[in-house]
């Protein structure tokens, strides 16, 4: 299921959080394991990657990433993944809407 974040600003800078403490059933998220991408899920953005700020960051059984630009009314959809200390690959999406304030 893709969860859907609050809307964003174009110009704030924001961190979004995938958590996957729910998922992770004693294991622990393996170290250097965790990705994030970024695609179009509901209007035109030619340069979504641009709005990847940086790279991952894992807190305990969460995974951070910053998050700048987009354009104003499109939904973008972000994807984490990890590997477990237990032999799993686990994903998480949601929908981060951009909107003018």
């Amino acid at each position: 299921m893709t969860k859907l974040w609050p809307s964003k600003d174009p110009e704030e800078i924001i961190t979004v959080t995938f958590d996957f403490t729910d998922d992770l059933n004693g294991a622990a998220i393996t170290g250097g394991s965790a990705v994030t991408s970024v695609s179009v899920a509901e209007g035109a953005d030619q340069d979504y990657a641009q709005t990847k700020n940086g790279a991952e960051e894992i807190q305990g059984a969460k995974v951070l990433q910053s998050v700048k630009l987009g354009l104003n009314g499109v939904n973008y959809r972000w994807q984490g993944k990890i590997n477990t200390s237990d032999g799993r690959t686990l994903v998480l999406a949601a929908i981060l809407p951009v909107r003018e304030a």
